[in-house]
């Protein structure tokens, strides 16, 4: 993962906190592009107890959808990244 320097548990443990101490937090959404080809991407959901979905493995296509296109959008000119509190529509 492209420059994370953590763990898929880390990396869980560290959105887990963030919904626990963030007033009216519904879920945490975090996706670390590979910095390899070849390697899996961290795309997970996590919400409200132990609510949790990988995105990659549930073959979601998060790069089609538009929060993701903002946020690589925003990152090139250089703003903040764009905050969606919704989780991702689940597939089938």
């Amino acid at each position: 993962m492209a420059g994370a320097g953590l763990t898929p548990e880390q990396l869980q443990a560290a959105q887990r906190a963030l919904v626990e101490t963030v007033p009216g937090a519904a879920g945490a959404l975090l996706v670390l592009e590979p910095n390899a080809p070849g390697q899996a991407p961290y795309a997970r959901w996590l919400g409200l107890e132990g609510r949790a979905r990988d995105l990659h493995a549930d073959g979601y296509d998060y790069r089609a959808q538009p929060r993701y296109r903002r946020t690589l959008a925003a990152r090139q000119a250089g703003g903040p990244s764009p905050i969606s509190t919704a989780p991702p529509a689940t597939s089938g």
